[in-house]
């Protein structure tokens, strides 16, 4: 019996040089909290030194009942279906325009392996931006937590300015 010329190769190549299917989508905390908590737990332990005595202690039944009234929305990038980062916010009707309604950012998060190179930060704000402006939000407040970067040098100033977002105060916190 004769031997093929050229043997099968044992998996396909193309399979593994496949790009990573991202997906964009609106998500409900209640069918995506579990997938959130780890997360929510690296984001504490990169941005708060205090992570190990404080700890993240979400208020759950704050944030589904939100969800419930309509006013909470989270933004998720899932590359090939895992979650890869979040970007929540809070929409309410403006206090200082009672006929406006705003979209204020709670909190956001992308593991860190998609950070760099992958732009899928940029795109859940883009892609945030248009869908609250379809839900009719006249304003999207983003804010920025430079404790990310421990430099301070002023990267998430820079990621919001490249989104058209204009400089509108700054966040203190004393406690």
């Amino acid at each position: 019996m004769q031997q093929p010329a050229t043997k099968l190769p044992q998996h396909h190549e193309a399979l593994d040089h496949a790009p990573p299917k991202v997906s964009y989508q609106w998500e409900l905390l209640s069918a995506i909290a579990g997938e959130m908590w780890p997360l929510i737990v690296k984001k504490s332990e990169e941005t708060f030194p205090e992570h190990s005595v404080r700890p993240p202690d979400p208020d759950w039944i704050t944030y589904v009942n939100m969800q419930c009234e309509g006013r909470l929305h989270i933004i998720t990038a899932r590359i090939n279906g895992v979650l890869a980062g979040y970007v929540v916010w809070i929409i309410s009707q403006s206090l200082h325009r009672k006929t406006e309604m705003v979209a204020i950012t709670d909190t956001y998060y992308v593991k860190k392996e998609y950070r760099s190179g992958h732009n899928i930060g940029k795109e859940m704000f883009k892609q945030s931006i248009i869908m609250l402006h379809d839900l009719g939000c006249k304003s999207i407040i983003p804010h920025s937590n430079e404790n990310f970067f421990s430099d301070h040098s002023g990267v998430m100033d820079r990621f919001f300015l490249s989104l058209g977002c204009k400089p509108f105060g700054a966040v203190y916190i004393k406690e």
